[in-house]
C-alpha cells in the first residue's frame, strides 16, 4: 500500500483520499491500515458487503437477496 500510494503521489502529485483494493482484500483489519496511512474511504464490491450487514436487512432472511436500499448507499466505519 505504501508503495502504491507513493507511485500515485509521484505520477499525480498529490496522495489519494481514497482507493479501491484488490479482490478479497477487503476487511475491518484492511480499513485500519488504510486509515492509519490517511485514506478516507474504500469501496467495495456488492457481494462482500452484504455479508457485512445485519441479515434483517436481506429480504427472505438469510437467503434472500439485499435490500438495494441498504447497498447502494455510504457505510461508515467509525474508529477511535
Amino acid at each position: 500500500m505504501r508503495l502504491a500510494l507513493a507511485h500515485h503521489r509521484d505520477t499525480f502529485g498529490h496522495t489519494p483520499r481514497g482507493m479501491w483494493c484488490s479482490e478479497q482484500g477487503v476487511g475491518e483489519d484492511v480499513v485500519g491500515l488504510l486509515a492509519e496511512a490517511g485514506i478516507a474511504w474504500t469501496v467495495s464490491d456488492e457481494a462482500v458487503l452484504a455479508r457485512s450487514l445485519p441479515a434483517d436487512g436481506r429480504r427472505g432472511g438469510d437467503a434472500g437477496a439485499m435490500d438495494p436500499r441498504l447497498l447502494y448507499r455510504a457505510h461508515r466505519l467509525d474508529r477511535e
